[in-house]
């Protein structure tokens, strides 16, 4: 057997989405998924094959397509975020700390219930899981806590045809993309049954593919890095030794197993028997760490959702005792896997893992990034600082379609006629200079407050703490409220490029001012028609 390991790099936000989230968002897997991974080289072994024979015809029944992607022999495995160019781990489920430390006592401390259970002789105390999704353990004493950087981004449905959003489903109108931070890298590896199946695959990881979803709105653009061929590898590091009458199995990935009647289920008893009968001994349960999680997927051939199943959450760990077993078994078992979709990365195990009582959970050590510092005069710097105010106002729109979406749903009570004169107004007003446009809207609303039935409109129009009118006010006199930490529209840490920083002029903050205004309204608008007109 050859394994094949690779690093990807994000160039882009990736979306592989998980079944976590409402109808209105798309939340991305904390990896890169063995079936995606799978599916992008699919994707390009096939662009290969039509590029170089014109009439290419995939054949998914052929054996060479059956060895490389389909019948098991060769297992793509999940990609987990690497730290400190170590590629890391799902963190046992057995691992725990101490929910409220005292003063004498290290909160850094994480206890591993499969070597000394602390819960039993320490009843007294409360304990916690260990809330880091991926670890890395150096030597045998310092856990490292790694999670993912994530990518939040506020999008908004629009027509294709009519180009604006689509005003008859104004509650499906904004929705919201958590997705994978770019510039992160993941630890990926394919297990192949031979050295040409291995070269093949390496021929094919050497060009930027695109992974997940959204592909045509910026995301899922990745690069592959540093691929290379090995005769041996572990997912995690230490030594394969049979356990004194003890097994100990650590969940690296999901795992599907079905129970006699063909159902995926999360039973400690189902689990027991499918590896009593693959390694042919006889296993106990002493204790099992496990959680259940929901396993779901997307075919893009199909253009159809996978059926969802039940699986044993990575991390999850049992201990069995069980009479004495060889290393070319427990080797046997880890190379192989257990349970459904194994070509798919679920499936995949450590033997023996645990072996320190208490472990120090460690800082990952910084990389270190040149620095360079431009001149605000010279071209670079001109060029910085354009490309500075650019990344600003991307994260102001932003903010912008966030804070409008929720202030416009609370605005009720104001009749579409006033909505509209108002933003009327404040259109005009945006195409004036700020001290002419702020007097167009400062009169504006004195010569509304003076009227009767206009001022008890904008008077009894709750928004924000106060009414409407006050609210407007604010906005039109305030030229400096976006930038300050209790406001809307803040950003922080403000991006820069080569220590410049963007420009937050005057004029900005007045234009975003009203920008905001006029999108509150716009989606009070559409709000109030769901209704009908409430003149």
């Amino acid at each position: 057997m050859k394994i094949l390991t690779y690093e990807i790099e994000l160039l882009e936000p990736c979306l592989v989405t998980s079944l976590q989230g409402d109808p209105n968002s798309a939340v991305a897997y904390a990896y890169l998924p063995g079936a995606v991974l799978r599916g992008a080289i699919i994707d390009r072994y096939i662009r290969q094959q039509k590029h170089q024979h014109k009439k290419y015809q995939f054949d998914a029944a052929a054996p060479e397509n059956q060895t490389l992607f389909f019948n098991g022999q060769t297992r793509y495995l999940n990609a987990y975020p690497l730290a400190d160019s170590q590629r890391t781990f799902p963190t046992p489920l057995a691992w725990h700390g101490l929910k409220s430390p005292k003063p004498d006592e290290n909160g850094n401390t994480i206890y591993d219930f499969v070597v000394d259970d602390a819960s039993e002789h320490r009843p007294d105390r409360e304990w916690k899981p260990c809330g880091f999704p991926f670890t890395w353990v150096q030597g045998s004493e310092i856990a490292y806590e790694v999670e993912p950087a994530r990518h939040i981004a506020i999008h908004i449905a629009r027509d294709r045809q009519r180009s604006r959003s689509k005003d008859r489903e104004p509650e499906r109108a904004v929705y919201r993309y958590e997705s994978l931070a770019a510039g992160q890298r993941f630890g990926g590896a394919i297990l192949c049954p031979d050295g040409d199946a291995a070269a093949t695959l390496k021929q094919l990881l050497g060009e930027i593919i695109a992974l997940g979803g959204a592909r045509t709105g910026g995301y899922g653009r990745v690069a592959i890095h540093n691929c290379q061929t090995h005769d041996r590898w572990r997912e995690i590091p230490g030594n394969l030794q049979p356990g004194n009458d003890t097994l100990t199995l650590t969940l690296l990935s999901d795992t599907l197993i079905r129970d006699d009647n063909g159902q995926f289920v999360v039973n400690a008893d189902v689990l027991t028997a499918r590896l009593s009968k693959q390694l042919n001994c006889s296993l106990s349960l002493q204790r099992g760490y496990y959680q259940a999680t929901p396993v779901g997927g997307f075919n893009r051939k199909w253009g159809l959702p996978l059926p969802q199943a039940l699986a044993f959450r990575m991390g999850s760990v049992f201990v069995f005792a069980a009479a004495s077993l060889t290393a070319t078994q427990l080797q046997t078992l880890e190379t192989e896997g257990i349970g459904e979709r194994r070509t798919e990365g679920f499936g995949r195990l450590a033997v023996n893992g645990h072996i320190e009582a208490v472990l120090t959970k460690g800082k990952l050590p910084e990389t270190t990034t040149a620095t360079i510092t431009l001149s605000p005069e010279s071209e670079a710097g001109k060029s910085a600082q354009a490309l500075a105010n650019r990344l600003l106002r991307q994260k102001l729109d932003a903010l912008l379609d966030e804070k409008s979406n929720n202030l416009g749903q609370r605005l009720r009570g104001m009749k579409k006629s006033q909505l509209h004169a108002l933003r009327q107004v404040i259109q005009s007003a945006l195409r004036q200079t700020p001290a002419e446009g702020r007097k167009m809207m400062t009169d504006y609303l004195d010569h509304a407050l003076k009227r009767r039935v206009s001022r008890e409109q904008l008077e009894r129009t709750r928004l924000a703490g106060g009414n409407l009118a006050e609210w407007l006010q604010k906005r039109v006199r305030d030229e400096t409220e976006i930038w300050r930490q209790d406001t809307y529209l803040k950003v922080e840490p403000l991006p820069q490029i080569g220590g410049i920083k963007p420009a937050l002029t005057p004029e900005m903050a007045y234009e975003y001012n009203l920008r905001l205004a006029d999108a509150v309204l716009a989606r009070a608008t559409r709000l109030n028609g769901q209704g009908g007109d409430n003149e």
